[in-house]
C-alpha cells in the first residue's frame, strides 16, 4: 500500500482528482451507503509534515466512532471514552503497538503516530469494536460523501499514485499525471465477507464479556 515518501511536495499544487467510488459486496447483509465513509481515497510519492490538528476517536456504544481514520504520520489522536463502560483499546499492529489500558468513562488518551502504515486497533474487552487508522506520509486524502463523489486537491503538477481504501476491499491504485490540472477517475471496491473474528491483546481468542 505504501509507497517511499521521500519526495518533498511541490510549491506549486494545483492538480487535482476528481471522481465517484462505486461500492459492491459479496455479502447481500452489507449495507453499502454506510460503508462509503469507511472509504479513503490518499495520494502517495510526497511527504508532508503533519498538521497541529488533534484528531479524535470516541468510543461510544461499544464502537469506535468513526471506525476508520486516515491521518498524517507525526499527527496525534485523542482516543475518548464517551461510554457507559470501561474500555481498553489496544493494538499490536507493525506501525503502532500500544495499549491504553483500562480507560473509564470520561476519560481520554492521546496517542502520537509516528510511522506509516495500516493500524488495527481494537478493544480488550468488546470484540466487536474495530478501528482503521491509516497513517500516511502526507495530507493529500480524502473521503468520499455518501453518494460515492469524491475532490483530491492540492497534488503537485507531476506523476503520483492515488489509492482507494477500505478495510473489507482490495486496494486500488493507479497512476495519474497531474502535469495537465484536474483529472477525473472511477473506482470500484469489491467488499468482502465480514473478516473472522481477532484475537485480544494477548493472542487469544476473547471471553465472553460481562459488559
Amino acid at each position: 500500500m505504501w509507497s517511499q515518501p521521500g519526495l518533498a511536495q511541490s510549491s506549486e499544487a494545483t492538480g487535482q482528482l476528481r471522481g465517484r467510488v462505486i461500492l459492491e459486496s459479496k455479502d447481500a447483509a452489507t449495507e453499502l451507503q454506510a460503508e462509503m465513509n469507511r472509504v479513503v481515497i490518499y495520494a502517495v510519492g510526497l511527504s508532508e509534515a503533519a498538521p497541529s490538528e488533534l484528531k479524535s476517536v470516541e468510543q461510544k456504544e461499544t464502537n469506535f466512532v468513526p471506525s476508520v481514520l486516515p491521518i498524517t504520520r507525526g499527527q496525534k489522536v485523542r482516543f475518548a471514552n464517551i461510554d457507559t463502560l470501561v474500555h481498553n483499546v489496544f493494538s499490536t499492529s507493525e506501525a503502532k503497538e500500544f495499549d491504553l489500558g483500562d480507560q473509564s468513562p470520561g476519560t481520554q488518551q492521546e496517542v502520537t503516530f509516528n510511522k506509516t502504515g495500516l493500524v488495527q486497533i481494537f478493544c480488550n474487552i468488546h470484540p466487536q469494536m474495530s478501528l482503521t487508522v491509516l497513517v500516511l506520509p502526507n495530507r493529500r486524502y480524502t473521503q468520499p460523501t455518501a453518494d460515492g463523489q469524491f475532490s483530491l486537491t492540492g497534488l503537485p503538477r507531476r506523476k503520483l499514485k492515488v489509492f482507494a481504501y477500505h478495510p473489507r476491499a482490495r486496494a486500488l491504485s493507479q497512476e495519474f499525471d497531474f502535469t495537465g490540472g484536474e483529472l477525473q477517475h472511477e473506482f470500484k471496491l469489491v467488499l468482502s465477507k465480514t473478516p473472522p473474528a481477532h484475537l485480544n491483546k494477548h493472542g487469544k481468542p476473547y471471553k465472553k464479556s460481562k459488559y
